[in-house]
């Protein structure tokens, strides 16, 4: 297989006996799994809990995982379900996903066989990474190598490692997959540094120290010196974090209905002040964003609302109290929720509708870009850290571009990745419909379709109203020169009222980039910086 990064000696199977004993030598027993518990800690702050069962019997072991990360995307779980041969040495079925905001996002590795194939095992997989926006598939992918499937946010995939690796008294490296970033296989190395301690070196995704029951072989502890990521078993540890509350006077629960008969949840801000309100509504990034955008959409709801100016933000689509498929979502679904968003706030009587804003963060720009062109109630538009390239494919394989200049991937990687957004992209210029069966699962080309067709900056030309333009001038993710070609698409109208607002030294997030366990609120998004929040209320006071 070309994209095998990392070339191991595979060691020859062993006989169902041994293993066996091998197994109970790791305190590997048939019946119902004991759940063990962690606790995940960053710099020593508690960032997530995890729950490992595993059960084995003579014919193979099952390993089934569930990781809490509530500050990462807030509420965030995963899971994997992966069932290893006897000897702990081949995938038989993996299962895992990542949940977020009720939406998830689900992995799929299933053996297959080869034509001719012969021997006890397979020597090929399919692979599908189900993004709902995107998605990734490798059908029949050539693994000549024994392999396990690590994720580096998970003792349980660790814990499959090292019992393989005790079992085999660590003598050999062994061929990892990490299933939530790719299909390279890496070189696992073990080395034992003494009774019950040793470190397990994940090829390319850190070295984690590890000390566990010299017995049972256990993992009591897990730990990566480079992220300050650890597991600790019956660490004890509670997760402190809560949503991002709310610091303005009242903030109203609303039900928005949708084009469609379906009802966004939101949140209506109230201002200081009497009515009729000036109002902008709020457009969070990628993914499924909640009310809070990961805690931003919040910091500058309350700015706003303080400055005298109402507020709406609702839940995306699918993503609950809101009804709805977040699976199906699309560029004409976002548009048409936010015109529902509008319509809303016509009708109430307490908003002045010679002043509704619209604020787009990140995709969310492109979505009121192309509600606003259209629009007519919409009198100034927003845009932060907006791309002017199409989110695809063009923006993908920035990311790609990205990834490899921080070194997280290497050319032979890039090459590959790229090829996969070629597929794709070829798959929806072939098919006509929305849906196309992939392995076996339905899977939905909308997003990608709607992104294909859309043009930012032709979009942006047709904007007949003030537009504020802000930018992180450190933004890696939408770069300055988007913001610039920006500018100059609407300087091209002739019409003015538009405006630059460049950040020295800020981020895609318009704050300091810090870790997992520092950050707030929501332990994801940082605080955004207090010049960002004000020239906001600004400009739009000035309208």
């Amino acid at each position: 297989m070309k994209r095998v990064l990392a070339r191991v000696a595979a060691a020859a199977v062993a006989v169902a006996a041994a293993t066996l004993a091998a197994l109970l030598a790791c305190g590997c027993g048939t019946g119902k799994p004991a759940a063990v518990h962690y606790s995940i800690k960053q710099g020593g702050v508690v960032i997530g809990t995890e729950s490992v069962s595993v059960s084995r019997d003579a014919q193979s072991s099952l390993y089934t995982s569930i990781v809490r990360r509530s500050y990462l995307e807030y509420d965030t779980s995963y899971y994997q379900r992966f069932r290893l041969s006897a000897d702990l040495r081949r995938i038989e079925e993996y299962q895992g996903n990542r949940r977020w905001n009720g939406v998830t996002f689900p992995i799929y590795l299933q053996p297959v066989a080869a034509a001719g194939q012969t021997g006890a095992y397979p020597t090929q997989y399919d692979y599908l990474q189900n993004n709902l926006q995107t998605f990734q598939y490798l059908p029949g992918q050539s693994f000549p190598l024994d392999f396990l499937p690590v994720e580096p946010h998970s003792a349980g995939t660790f814990q499959a490692l090292l019992d393989e690796m005790l079992s085999a008294a660590g003598t050999k490296p062994v061929a990892a997959m990490v299933p939530s970033r790719d299909t390279v296989l890496r070189q696992a190395v073990f080395t034992r540094r003494g009774a019950g301690r040793g470190s397990l070196d994940l090829g390319g995704f850190g070295v984690f120290d590890v000390a566990y029951e010299e017995k049972t072989g256990v993992i009591d502890e897990l730990a990566d010196k480079s992220s300050g990521l650890s597991f600790e078993r019956d660490g004890g540890g509670r997760l402190s974090s809560r949503p991002y509350a709310p610091t303005t006077r009242q903030v109203r629960e609303v039900r928005v209905p949708t084009l469609d008969k379906l009802q966004l949840a939101g949140a209506f801000y109230v201002p200081t002040g009497k009515p009729p309100y000036r109002v902008a509504v709020l457009v969070g990034g990628e993914g499924p964003q909640d009310r809070t955008g990961l805690g931003m959409l919040s910091q500058l709801a309350d700015r706003l609302a303080d400055s005298g100016i109402a507020v709406l933000v609702c839940d995306k689509r699918g993503v609950r109290p809101s009804q709805g498929d977040f699976g199906k979502y699309t560029l004409q679904t976002a548009v048409e929720d936010l015109n529902s968003e509008l319509d809303y706030l016509i009708l109430r009587s307490d908003i002045d509708t010679d002043h509704i804003y619209v604020v787009g963060y990140d995709g969310g720009g492109v979505v009121a870009t192309a509600c606003a062109s259209a629009n007519p109630y919409v009198s100034a538009c927003v845009f932060m850290a907006t791309p002017t390239v199409r989110l695809f494919p063009e923006l993908a394989r920035h990311k790609v571009e990205e990834a490899a200049a921080a070194g997280q991937i290497d050319a032979a990687d890039v090459k590959f990745i790229q090829a996969q957004i070629d597929g794709l992209v070829q798959i929806v210029d072939t098919f006509n419909s929305d849906l196309v069966d992939v392995l076996g699962h339905q899977m939905f080309l909308g997003w990608m379709r709607g992104y294909m067709d859309h043009e930012q900056l032709a979009a942006a030309a047709a904007l007949d109203v003030p537009v504020l333009v802000m930018q992180g001038a450190a933004d890696t993710t939408v770069t300055p020169d988007q913001a610039a070609s920006l500018m100059a698409t609407l300087q091209a109208r002739g019409r003015g009222g538009q405006e630059l607002a460049m950040f020295k030294g800020l981020d895609h997030q318009f704050g300091p980039r810090v870790g997992e366990a520092e950050a707030k609120p929501y332990r994801a998004h940082p605080a955004v910086a207090q010049e960002v929040l004000d020239r906001l209320a600004g400009w739009l006071k000035g309208r």
